[in-house]
């Protein structure tokens, strides 16, 4: 892309009229979605590898979370790492955002 600059190299922002979100110009604006828990399989600590890796303590223990989920009719199973708090959260609603 010679001789040309992209929105976000000019420092165009524009608002996301129905949220207020500010983005640079051709961006797209990406939804947030409900993940409704359906089956949680397994819950693993990785808290301590999350510290020999990076060498930093985390505020609250990591937790790496198999579980299946629906989004908009989609069942996924899937792993993904949560803060606890957020974790026991989503848990209790019954749903994590994403």
């Amino acid at each position: 892309m010679v001789g040309k600059r992209s929105a976000a190299m000019q420092g165009e922002i524009h608002s996301d009229e129905s949220s207020g979100n500010k983005r640079n110009k051709g961006e797209r604006a990406m939804n947030v979605l409900e993940h409704f828990i359906k089956e949680i399989h397994s819950v693993r600590d990785i808290t301590e590898e999350f510290k020999q890796h990076s060498g930093c303590k985390p505020a609250e223990p990591l937790l790496q979370v198999d579980l299946t989920y629906d989004c908009y009719g989609i069942i996924t199973r899937e792993t993904k790492t949560f803060w606890k708090s957020d974790f026991e959260r989503a848990k209790k609603e019954g749903y994590f955002m994403a």
